[in-house]
């Protein structure tokens, strides 16, 4: 079997109140593998994520994509993707980014 996570950069940028949309692709895969996100330790909630696979030369592509909305307290924060085929024996396959978070500026003025 081969499994490969195919990965993005070890570095995400987002900003505050503006969706960040996850994809994670798994190709190659027999049978067909799952592949979930977490966010930490957290598997990120299916009502945010979709999954899409299609068999290509009798191996599994799998793609998963989840959005969510970004707030300042997920700076820092690390997002993984992981693969995993749970034949015998089971092989798992991860990658992951640290998710930044642009900070909006805000300029107050005052008068007195």
């Amino acid at each position: 079997m081969i499994l490969k996570v195919v990965s993005g950069t070890s570095t995400l940028t987002g900003s505050e109140g503006v969706v960040v949309t996850l994809t994670c692709s798994s190709k190659a895969g027999y049978p067909q593998q799952t592949v979930e996100w977490f966010k930490g330790n957290t598997n990120l909630p299916l009502n945010n994520c979709s999954v899409s696979s299609v068999i290509e030369d009798g191996l599994y592509n799998v793609n998963k994509t989840c959005t969510f909305m970004p707030t300042l307290e997920d700076d820092g924060i690390t997002f993984k993707c992981q693969s995993a085929y749970s034949g015998v024996p089971s092989l798992v396959d991860s990658s992951s980014a640290v998710l930044r978070i642009d900070r909006k500026t805000i300029i107050a003025i005052i008068s007195i």
